[in-house]
């Protein structure tokens, strides 16, 4: 059999290849190529581009001309009969291109064999607008090929077979065939030929609805990766085109979910448990262990107030089933060293009560609601008619069909489906009336240039019904949005509020509610706004004063959550409210306020429950009547009593739209009577999250997509708000230079002088490491410290231990230092954020420790739309590999991590390990997905804005000990120490952000050395080299009180916390000291220089060569540096100093490790003779 004939054979899917194409023909498939087409009779087009795409389940041809706008005409497989042909290969082949090279001699080139595919249409090919660049050579007729009658027409694509393809080429027509077959078969007589042949033959699972993954999708015979579908294309073919790929990856996603809770909360797997007392009840503390043969597994999200059932056992021979787990408890926040907390309602022997270690088995059922309804409205959005789709009303309202499908064709003004809707004209009110209206709101509320631009295209400027509003980190987004709302209700319009979470909800209802407060002109034009949550939410909050213990305890735990604004418009108080003004006239009102006074005396009965259901149920109708804005989750806006009541909202905002999944916007999108969206958010920040990405979910790539970013790729109206409030110009600078192409402008007032700013300068003016190494007021600061990062037993998750000290350090010193002007900087200012969940577990745990307070501890999915005056940033990475860097890499969540500081910004990280060998290494490794990390490495390091952490003293020090000049040692750069005879608080010029980072210069050649100065009887001490006791003494006492060398009791703690104390006079000659480190120090310090690169494998230690800063501003700071060859003596001293780091990290981790099971212990302890007493 011939390589071409193996290919072709259709038994290649049967087999595990990695890739949905052969790999020999993905570089054919990549590229556009030049062609001449020609139809029946005299009619060619003779400058054509023709892109041959070879996917398995939706191949396609694709052309393209050019013209005053950009479109593309698509020839799906599934449309059509392709006959393929390659001259020189065959007989009929010769006579056909024989012919037509008779017929066409100006425009088929005989000094070339040519291949040509024959296309005979059965369904008319989809044209769709597209924002691509690549036309320069393209032709302008596109308007005469869209016009043919294709299904009628025989058109025949004509290719030159260049030298370099004529080995590819016949596996390429040979494949294009095969495909069109696979594209026709198993489809019924007299109906439409449709894509996803492998989803027709497959069949699914009845319970699951997944069918078997494809085969050939898989790597290797160990079938141990599994390549996912890259989205080629913003838009979609046909509906068939987006159901397949949406819907089946949400089905694939829905059983991931379901299978990871399982997996790990079910009767046959055991884990431990200690069992605590509190004033709120009996808490449940359960460590999850590994199963046999399970090295590690992933720890699935529990939502808070999951009800789990479990049974505590002894017995570790005996098997539980289902049926014997009669204990029942509910997930809350309580002791964040167990992995999962359950507040036990039932079942809990007197036994085993405040027991310290006990097996317990548990059983979770996965909520798996939320996917449900998203799955459910992407089956509805095929069905549904909203207001523009209905007979009748095209053009008054956007279409649903054709925003999902994103072709973008009836953007064209001279398209037939091209109108701008304008609210005003909805509108009954009298046109002077909504004049007056216009004014008043926008005089209370102005707008800047960008965001009013944005105002009208949302509302009396919306193109085809849909726009989008794209709102960089702190470009006031939630104000423009807020407007947008007020001008809607203000018009009579309803509006429902919308976002995927309900922090997002949550933040803009609030935004509106201050807005309507003590004014009586906006309060009487928008009526009725009102938070609506989940009916079990609303329940729960009406019986708070229940006889239940346990319900009305849950109901206070979840109103402590909840926003305190909103609580007026809260969907529970507005039907109480309601309920109470109905209640004579109403049955269903009374009944409703009878069974919440019974529950105080009584807990309910399961039929009381169900009638209070429905009774609460029929008066949230009648709260729904009267609103104007509803405000929810998009998920939640699927519940029943919201769709088939009256109201009907004629205007979706859905907010953090860049961050949602397309099925949960499909469900707001889905109401019949919607004429308008307004979708806002970020396509540059988070991507919704999928959960069976990496696995074996082909479409999880296409479900990762929210529908605002497809949109915003199809070229959709998009206006991006461009001035940014937040951030100080220096944390702005790199985030808005890479990613952002510098389009963001700085707000007037963010550089202005207030508190948290003026302390941190002082601050930094204050500690000679930060003075003198030129780093003060610098407002984005890089902190290396040694240690990398590790992940936890039974964990994938990643922590650092070195880092989570050094916050530590940093905000106790921060909290104590203090202005003479009296700014301080206090623990209501500071965020945390952390890229991996343990990493801010182990935050969480070290600060708690030490009595630290912070306002947030997040990770960065959790700090998108929130900011702080400072921000810490702990990086965790990199891991003992520096070049596996993992997400922390990825450009979106890098934007949001720089980006929430108002102030200031501190990351840490380990420069030692991403040193400059490690970043070529990152350039050579995927340097595309690495781009923005290595950009921040490489700008933090050009503009030496880089402190390496020595240890406490690094931020608890003034001035240097005895008063002589240190030599600050650095990972990145040399830090010259200053000149004796200046003063140490000569203050640093302000740090200037630059338009743009100038071009790399060549080096120049290196200056004569002159003659060393005369070695001095009291050389300078030596900060020693950063290490792991950084997690020494506490800055407590004496040594945060005064600079200088620590006392011998100091030093007996520091020794017992792993570290070698600082000396208190100059260090000895290295010939003279029995320790290591001073004879590594030494060595590196006296080694002859050379110009040799560091080589690879090295702990980031440096020789350096100055050289002349490139940047002007920095020109008062110590000089870059250049690295050179250290010997083989140096290299061995590294090795044992990264060992003896290596070593003291581990017992600091086991320190903490005895740390932490003491203090349980003791607080059991507490707890039992408290119940003894």
């Amino acid at each position: 059999m011939t390589n071409n004939q193996r290919v072709l054979d259709k038994s290649w899917f049967e087999d595990p290849h990695g890739s949905d194409v052969p790999q020999s023909l993905i570089p054919y498939c990549k590229t556009w190529r030049q062609c001449v087409i020609t139809l029946g009779g005299d009619r060619v087009f003779s400058t054509a581009m023709v892109r041959t795409l070879l996917d398995s389940q939706q191949p396609r041809l694709v052309m393209r001309f050019k013209g005053p706008e950009k479109r593309q005409i698509i020839v799906p497989f599934q449309a059509c009969r392709i006959e393929a042909g390659l001259e020189g290969e065959s007989a009929v082949a010769n006579d056909f291109v024989g012919q037509h090279r008779q017929q066409y001699p100006t425009v088929l080139n005989p000094q070339r064999p040519l291949y040509y595919f024959i296309i005979r249409c059965h369904e008319e090919p989809v044209v769709v607008r597209t924002q691509s660049q690549q036309d320069s050579d393209i032709s302008p007729d596109l308007e005469a090929l869209a016009d043919i009658q294709w299904c009628s027409t025989d058109v025949t694509v004509w290719l030159e077979c260049h030298q370099n393809d004529a080995r590819i080429v016949p596996d390429i027509l040979r494949w294009v065939e095969q495909l069109n077959g696979l594209a026709q078969q198993h489809c019924d007589a007299g109906k439409r030929s449709q894509a996803f042949w492998y989803y027709r033959e497959a069949k699914a699972d009845e319970k699951s609805g997944c069918r078997p993954p494809m085969p050939w999708l898989f790597s290797g015979m160990d079938r141990r990766s599994y390549k996912e579908w890259e989205p080629q294309d913003p838009f979609f073919i046909d509906d068939h085109d987006r159901c397949c790929r949406l819907i089946q990856s949400s089905l694939n996603e829905k059983e991931v979910q379901r299978q990871i809770v399982t997996r790990v909360f079910n009767p046959s797997r055991r884990h431990t448990a200690w069992i605590t007392g509190g004033a709120t009840g009996c808490y449940i503390n359960i460590k999850l262990r590994t199963a046999d043969g399970e090295d590690e597994f992933t720890v699935p999200e529990i939502m808070e107030g999951t009800e789990v059932k479990f049974q505590l056992v002894t017995d570790s021979s005996k098997n539980y089933s289902d049926g014997e787990l009669d204990s029942t408890g509910r997930v809350v926040d309580h002791d964040p060293t167990a992995d999962l907390t359950v507040l036990a309602t039932r079942g809990v022997p007197l036994q085993y009560q405040n027991a310290e270690e006990v097996g317990i088995v548990t059983k979770i059922q996965p909520n798996t609601v939320p996917i449900e309804a998203q799955i459910d409205a992407l089956h509805e959005a095929s069905r549904v008619k909203v207001w523009g789709d209905q007979d009748g009303k095209e053009r008054q309202g956007f279409s649903l069909k054709r925003t999902l499908l994103a072709h973008g064709i009836e953007l064209d003004p001279h398209n037939a489906g091209y109108f701008i809707l304008n609210a005003t004209q909805i509108s009954e009110l009298s046109g002077e009336e909504i004049e007056r209206r216009l004014e008043y709101i926008m005089s209370r509320f102005p707008l800047d240039e960008a965001q009013e631009r944005a105002f009208r295209t949302s509302t009396t400027q919306i193109v085809c019904g849909v726009n989008l509003i794209q709102g960089p980190p702190g470009t006031g987004k939630t104000r423009t949005a807020m407007v947008i709302i007020l001008v809607l209700a203000s018009l009579g319009l309803k509006v429902l509020l919308a976002a995927g979470s309900n922090k997002g909800v949550d933040n803009l209802a609030e935004a509106l509610v201050k807005a309507l407060e003590g004014d009586s002109y906006l309060q009487a034009w928008c009526g009725r706004a009102c938070r609506l949550r989940t009916p079990a939410h609303q329940l729960n909050q009406l019986r708070s004063n229940s006889a239940d213990e346990s319900q009305s305890r849950q109901a206070r735990r979840a109103r402590a959550a909840e926003n305190q604004t909103l609580e007026r418009v809260q969907m529970h108080n507005l039907v109480r409210d309601y309920a109470s003004t109905n209640r004579a006239t109403n049955p269903k009102c009374a009944e409703l306020l009878d069974l919440i006074e019974v529950d105080k005396h009584r807990p309910l009965s399961r039929e009381d429950f169900k009638a209070l259901r429905a009774s609460h149920e029929h008066n949230v109708s009648g709260v729904l009547k009267s609103c104007r804005v509803v405000a929810t989750t998009l998920n939640n806006a699927w519940q029943d009593v919201l769709r088939w009541s009256s109201f009907g909202p004629q205007f979706v905002v859905s907010d953090e739209a860049g961050q949602c999944l397309e099925g949960d916007q499909c469900i707001a999108l889905t109401f019949s009577s919607v004429r308008g969206v307004v979708l806002i958010g970020d396509p540059q920040q988070l991507p919704p999250t999928v959960i069976s990405e990496n696995g074996t979910n082909e479409g999880a790539q296409y479900l990762k997509r929210s529908l605002m970013s497809r949109l915003y790729a199809a070229g959709y109206p998009c206006t991006m708000l461009d001035r940014n409030y937040r951030n100080h110009s220096q944390i702005l600078e790199y985030f808005n230079r890479s990613v952002y192409g510098s389009k963001l402008l700085s707000g007037q007032s963010s550089d202005a002088p207030e508190r948290v700013g003026r302390a941190w300068d002082t601050f930094t003016q204050d500690r000679h490491y930060f003075r003198n190494s030129g780093l003060v007021g610098v407002r984005r600061l890089f902190i290396g410290v040694i240690g990398n990062a590790e992940k936890a037993p039974n964990s994938l998750s990643w922590q650092n231990v070195s880092q989570a000290h050094v916050i530590r350090h940093l905000l106790r010193e921060l909290y104590r230092f203090q202005t003479s002007g009296g700014d301080q900087i206090v623990p209501d200012d500071v965020m945390i954020i952390s890229p991996y969940k343990d990493q801010q577990k182990l935050i969480g745990e070290v600060l708690a420790e030490h009595e630290i307070a912070y306002r947030d501890n997040l990770t960065i999915d959790a700090a998108q739309g929130s900011e702080a005056p400072l921000v810490i940033f702990s990086m965790t990475k990199p891991s003992a590999d520096a070049r596996k860097v993992g997400f922390i890499a990825d450009v979106n969540r890098l934007n949001v991590a720089l980006s929430r500081a108002q102030k200031v910004l501190v990351i840490i990280g380990n420069l030692r390990t991403w040193n400059a060998q490690a970043i070529k290494e990152l350039k050579a490794n995927a340097h595309r997905r690495n781009r923005c990390l290595i950009g921040r490495l490489e700008d933090v390091t050009a503009r030496r804005h880089t402190l390496t952490w020595a240890d406490i003293r690094t931020v608890s020090e003034t001035d240097p000990p005895g008063g002589r000049p240190v030599q600050y040692l650095s990972h990145d750069r040399m830090i010259r120490p200053p000149h004796p005879t200046l003063a140490p608080s000569i203050p640093v010029p302000p740090w200037t952000a630059p338009q743009a980072l100038p071009p790399p210069r060549s080096r120049a050649p290196p200056p004569p050395q002159s003659p060393p100065p005369p070695r001095s009887d009291a050389p300078l001490p030596r900060v020693r080299l950063p290490s792991a006791d950084l997690y020494g003494p506490s800055a407590v006492g004496p040594l945060a009180a005064r600079a200088g060398p620590p006392t011998e009791e100091e030093d007996v703690e520091m020794g017992e916390a792993g570290q070698s104390p600082m000396p208190t006079t100059s260090p000895p000659h290295p010939a003279d000291s029995p320790s290591m480190r001073s004879l590594a120090r030494h060595s590196i310090e006296h080694q002859p220089r050379s110009r040799s690169p560091t080589p690879s494998g090295q702990h980031g230690f440096h020789e350096y060569r100055e050289r002349p800063s490139p940047y002007p501003h920095d020109q008062h700071d110590q000089h870059p540096l250049e690295t050179v060859e250290p010997s083989d003596d140096v290299r061995a001293a590294r090795r044992e100093l990264a060992e003896i780091d290596e070593a003291i990290i581990d017992l600091e981790r086991r320190r903490l490790e005895l740390r932490r099971h003491q203090d349980l212990q003791r607080l059991r302890d507490a707890e039992r003779r408290d119940k003894n007493r």
